[in-house]
């Protein structure tokens, strides 16, 4: 229970929480025209951490004009065993400006719901700036620093209140084709204990077997050097995207 409890801190993964709100698995658009994604995505992940099987729904809904862009985006999370009966919600959205080619402005705020963690309510906000080193149809590089607030309230402790810093760099490689990898890294300082540092890394594949359906499939690593808790989690979805 005790490790448990030290992996789901709140404070301490608010960049991996904020990626789930918009999937890597959005192209890269080089044109400034207005557009309008959805995606909507089911499927099933396991936790090395807990041993726990649970059916994941994550949908996103992104609007972009190549200078602007607004998102929208929830995850869903149930076990699959009454025994093991777990649920955890987040819905997340934020918005993006390009300040130039290279240098992009961002906010974003998500609230969660997490029994898992026996979080009654989980408030995240945040606002920084991207340096993009490469953006092409082909190829995405870049990098990000942001620093958060956290305010929780669990079941059964005092309200939580944490400030943080989140760096996050990305790689996003269309390998050939329709299938494209991506490999975002994530790493968070708590700023009242520099040496409590969750780090994480998600490596994914997704495949278009469609004009507006993909099939996606990773691997999220978590690890804190402070508690040395870490975690690994396998997953699989199957999306279906709308374009306007």
């Amino acid at each position: 229970m005790l490790r448990r409890f030290l992996f789901f801190t709140v404070g301490f993964l608010p960049a991996a929480i904020y990626a789930n709100a918009v999937t890597d698995t959005e192209p890269v658009e080089v044109k400034s025209a207005r557009l309008l994604t959805a995606r909507l995505a089911a499927g099933y992940s396991y936790s090395y951490f807990d041993a726990v099987q649970s059916l994941r729904q994550d949908n996103s809904l992104l609007y972009s004009d190549g200078v602007n862009s607004a998102r929208l985006g929830t995850q869903i999370l149930g076990g699959l065993s009454t025994s093991e009966g777990k649920f955890n919600s987040i819905i997340g959205g934020g918005y993006d400006r390009y300040l130039l080619k290279w240098l992009e402005a961002f906010t974003f705020a998500t609230y969660e719901s997490n029994v898992i963690a026996s979080v009654r309510g989980k408030f995240l906000s945040g606002a920084g700036m991207k340096v993009v080193f490469v953006k092409t149809p082909d190829l995405l590089l870049d990098c990000s620093l942001a620093p958060t607030y956290v305010q929780t309230t669990y079941t059964a402790l005092p309200m939580r209140e944490d400030l943080s810093l989140s760096l996050r760099a990305r790689l996003r490689w269309r390998i050939v084709g329709a299938l494209n990898l991506a490999i975002p890294y994530f790493m968070v300082i708590d700023t009242k204990n520099s040496s409590d540092q969750w780090h994480s890394l998600e490596p994914s594949l997704t495949y278009a077997f469609a004009e507006n359906a993909d099939v996606s499939t990773g691997y999220r690593y978590r690890y804190n050097v402070l508690n040395q808790a870490y975690a690994g989690i396998i997953y699989m979805t199957v999306a279906a995207r709308f374009k306007n």
